[in-house]
């Protein structure tokens, strides 16, 4: 089976006697089935082990990953790396039908030093790619709380090589711990690396985190997807809500694609006065199969009728279009309200978190939607307490899952993450996921 790519534009018709500005959903759905088969796995953790990570932080991060070796499959392979002021690989890579010597290096680690992040990553990074295989889901996990105060520390150009390996086949997902951490780095880093970016505020809550990172592995159905867009017949390609990097081609790059968590993306075009009903857009989605390792693709056209534009108000507007694009609105305002924090204009920053907010109300209400809606209004107070580094992560991170289609945002996810503690065990996740992957 085939991922589904839905075309909903926010109006079913376009004007026959004006120009008609046309919002557009596209929307990309891995093919949901009852007995698919998880990818094998090649997972390279690599943990912050620097002074700041003493006590409870270090303990916590050491059961998450635990965990998670746990949950592995004999066929999977894993390595750990722990860095401090240098880096040291404490379990090479190698298949998990026995987890013992993993986990034993694992619950050896100690506290040591500074922050070589750079060199933490780039050497779970080698490892990683000694256990690359073209049909396994290769990723870095990075854990930090700290400040890269060692080594390599230039954001943009650690991005750089973060994009350069995820080119190679191994992505990287970073986890950022407390309040102390660079989220411009740890977001950069997922961002280019083609995985998830998560703001874990208390240490106690690294385990249903890495339950996710876990599941959304698990159901990857394809990796390094891109989706080319073609205005045709003088429509005009505005702009994508969604902030997406470009392929060389042109093409946007997207997440990877994840059964249970559809990819959306919001488009904008200006569409010519046309006579008659014609087609405005091709769409062209490319993925790499999990299971063959082989590339595919596709194209898909948007095509609508055309009316009068008096006649429009008998068209109502498609909600969710509406929706998904003030959720793009709203990630793009926290964008903004981080800057206005950096440059310490901080009722601008609210006024602006004030802004998002009127773009979620215009749109309406549901449970997404109130998602963001409390999100937000847990940022206004966190403002007016002072609360501007606390700010800046949890915008930072409703930000990028928000653009990203992040496995996070999805229902299940939502609702695991509301459940006590006692209750969010993987069989609970996999069960609001749906399906039967572990």
């Amino acid at each position: 089976m085939k991922p589904t790519l839905q075309l909903i534009a926010h109006r079913p018709v376009v004007a026959n006697d004006s120009p008609t500005t046309l919002q557009v959903l596209v929307r990309i759905e891995a093919p949901l089935e009852e007995e698919a088969t998880r990818p094998d796995l090649n997972l390279a953790l690599c943990l912050d082990r620097s002074g700041s990570m003493s006590g409870p932080p270090l303990a916590h991060a050491k059961q998450a990953a635990t965990h998670l070796v746990e949950r592995l499959h004999p066929s999977d392979k894993a390595s750990l790396v722990a860095f401090g002021s240098y880096a040291q690989v404490l379990a090479g890579c190698r298949r998990m039908d026995d987890t013992g010597p993993l986990l034993q290096q694992l619950q050896a680690i100690a506290v040591d030093g500074g922050t070589a992040l750079h060199l933490g990553w780039h050497t779970a990074c080698r490892q990683a790619q000694l256990g690359s295989e073209p049909t396994r889901l290769n990723r870095v996990i990075l854990l930090s709380d700290g400040q890269a105060n060692e080594g390599l520390t230039d954001p943009d150009r650690i991005a750089a090589e973060v994009a350069d390996w995820q080119r190679r086949g191994v992505t990287t997902t970073t986890v950022g711990l407390g309040l102390h951490y660079n989220e411009d780095l740890l977001a950069g880093m997922a961002q280019a690396g083609g995985g998830n970016f998560y703001h874990v505020q208390e240490a106690d809550q690294l385990g249903p985190f890495f339950q996710i990172e876990l599941q959304g592995l698990a159901r990857t159905y394809g990796r390094s997807p891109t989706l080319g867009v073609e205005a045709l017949n003088g429509v005009e390609l505005l702009r994508v809500y969604n902030p997406l990097d470009r392929t060389l081609e042109g093409g946007y790059k997207l997440a990877d694609l994840v059964r249970g968590c559809p990819t959306e993306v919001v488009f904008e075009f200006l569409v010519p006065a046309c006579a008659q009903p014609t087609e405005l857009a091709d769409f062209r989605l490319a993925w790499t199969d999990c299971q063959s390792g082989e590339r595919h693709h596709f194209h898909q056209r948007l095509a609508l009728a055309v009316a009068p534009y008096g006649q429009f108000s008998e068209f109502p507007f498609q909600a969710e279009v509406m929706r998904k694009r003030a959720v793009q609105l709203a990630a793009r305002a926290l964008k903004k309200a981080v800057r206005m924090i950096d440059t310490k204009k901080f009722d601008r920053a609210r006024a602006t978190v004030e802004a998002g907010l009127d773009f979620l109300a215009e749109a309406g209400s549901s449970p997404e939607l109130d998602h963001h809606t409390q999100q937000l209004t847990r940022l206004l107070k966190n403002l007016d307490s002072g609360a501007y580094n606390e700010v800046r992560k949890q915008a930072t991170f409703a930000s990028i899952t928000s653009c990203s289609s992040s496995i996070v945002l999805s229902g299940g996810v939502r609702e695991f993450l509301a459940l006590p503690p006692e209750e969010r065990t993987p069989e609970r996740l996999n069960q609001l996921l749906g399906g039967t992957q572990s």
